[in-house]
């Protein structure tokens, strides 16, 4: 896919995106929260129960939601954390006890809100990282929020964590990695805005897993509907997902194609 390939299918799908009604939008995030947070709970509650199981199998079976056009409006209600249901293990850099560990981002513009999502973990005991741009390495670190006023303004009026806040020293230590993108398709190929961030972290992850002999994180992303193309064009090195959750399907890679965790990659873009 060449560049001028890239720019188009971004300017397409933006507008997209862009064009959904306030009320259309509203609808149609409840029903992504609602999806994306019962796969988490899912995958959560497996480690819970399987002490010894490591992140990167095969993702569990989505929870269908109820179809419903009642969904509350999101307001940032400056939640808590709350510690919830503890593992056994020791405690990780910020002195908690091992508790799941989820990778997370903040919407910015008019990406499909995962607020809720992101709350709905910190009721069940899910600690939520989410990055810093370093923008002179073009790299992610991330931090831990336990509260939306863990987060401040940076850079292009994103909200990040705040640089004092308990940075993750183990990234292969998270279950699932939530991947913002702009385009998708359902063979979960993702197209991003460009800058490579996100392609070099998960690039890294999967090296780490690779050289560690560990299992990388499962790598999720949300969208609208109107955010996927029937392909997108990938080149070898570029990195599938491993489910898709949009607000009326969950796409997951094809078995067949599915590669071990953490020996290589295989089909994402941007």
């Amino acid at each position: 896919m060449n560049g001028s390939d890239k720019k188009e299918i971004r300017r397409h799908i933006e507008t997209l995106r862009a064009g959904l009604t306030p009320e259309e939008r509203a609808s149609r995030e409840c029903r992504v929260n609602e999806r994306l947070t019962a796969w988490l709970k899912g995958q959560a509650a497996r480690l819970r129960l399987s002490p010894d199981a490591s992140a990167g199998t095969a993702p569990l079976p989505l929870k269908q939601p109820q179809e419903t056009e009642d969904c509350p409006s999101h307001v940032y209600s400056g939640t808590t954390w709350s510690a919830g249901r503890e593992t056994d293990g020791s405690c990780g850099s910020s002195g908690l006890p091992d508790l799941p560990i989820v990778l997370a981002y903040v919407p910015f513009r008019t990406e499909c809100g995962i607020h809720r999502t992101i709350e709905a973990c910190w009721e069940a005991g899910i600690r939520v990282f989410v990055p810093r741009s370093l923008h002179a390495s073009r790299e992610l670190l991330f931090h831990e929020i336990r509260q939306w006023k863990d987060l401040r303004k940076g850079m292009h009026g994103i909200m990040e964590p705040d640089p004092l806040s308990p940075a993750l020293q183990d990234p292969l230590a998270a279950f699932a990695v939530l991947v913002p993108g702009l385009a998708f398709d359902t063979a979960c190929g993702r197209l991003g805005y460009g800058g490579g961030y996100y392609d070099r972290f998960l690039e890294k992850l999967l090296q780490a897993a690779r050289e560690e002999g560990r299992n990388a994180p499962l790598f999720a992303a949300a969208a609208f509907d109107v955010q996927l193309v029937e392909r997108l064009p990938v080149e070898p090195h570029d990195i599938r997902l491993d489910v898709l959750i949009t607000e009326s399907a969950a796409y997951t890679r094809d078995p067949e194609a599915d590669r071990k965790r953490g020996e290589g990659s295989d089909g994402a873009a941007g």
